[in-house]
């Protein structure tokens, strides 16, 4: 499936499609916010989302598919955004300007009363290592970082480290903001976004066709 929100005049809606791109879209929830869909819990239970309310600004939620509720697991007065899964769904990072700047924070899916702070220096964008014991983050000079994860139940993070200042993010879609960068499946590799730096740049279109029956073939 692939999970989208659209919004409305009164609030949004979280809806799915076949992502083979055939079948009819389903209405997941509908929801009194302005909603932004995050991501998909790797067991499909869940949707990350994050909600614009009154007085608490961006708030992190989640929809469960199992009883067809949404719930808060972030709400301050400040804005949190960004919800991400850890790879085995346990953990949800996120970025908050609780502390008057943004910093990237976890939280137990299932218990918010435990957080543990994993920026130093300002942070926002945090992204999942496949393996669950990295979290890369982008910090307010725009380098990537990254923060070792170590425990099972008490997480341990280590102090961030600088890999490399990133290209300028362009923001298009005003204060939808998105993450400038993924980490390839393998952990190896890291795919970035950039602004054309050049009228070639800008002038460049490349089309990938057939681009399912090429998945299907890397598969086998």
């Amino acid at each position: 499936w692939l999970a989208f929100t659209t919004n409305r005049s009164t609030g949004s809606e979280i809806r799915r499609k076949p992502a083979t791109g055939m079948g009819d879209e389903d209405l997941v929830a509908e929801l009194e916010q302005v909603a932004v869909l995050r991501a998909w819990s790797p067991d499909g239970r869940f949707i990350a989302f994050e909600a614009l309310s009154p007085g608490t600004e961006w708030d992190c939620w989640l929809y469960s598919f199992e009883d067809g509720q949404v719930r808060r697991v972030v709400g301050t007065k400040f804005t949190d955004r960004e919800p991400a899964f850890s790879p085995d769904g346990r953990w949800l990072a996120y970025w908050s300007n609780e502390s008057g700047r943004s910093e990237v924070y976890v939280v137990p899916v299932d218990d918010q009363t435990v957080r543990w702070q994993v920026s130093t220096e300002g942070g926002r964008w945090p992204v999942w290592g496949p393996s669950g014991t990295e979290i890369f983050f982008a910090d307010l000079e725009n380098q990537l970082m990254v923060s070792s994860v170590r425990g099972n139940a008490d997480l341990k993070f280590g102090a961030p480290e600088a890999l490399f200042r990133m290209p300028e993010q362009p923001t298009p879609f005003g204060a939808f903001d998105f993450a400038g960068f993924a980490v390839a499946p393998d952990g190896e590799r890291l795919l970035l976004h950039r602004s054309p730096d050049s009228e070639r740049d800008s002038d460049s279109l490349i089309l990938v066709q057939n681009w399912y029956e090429l998945m299907e073939e890397s598969s086998r």
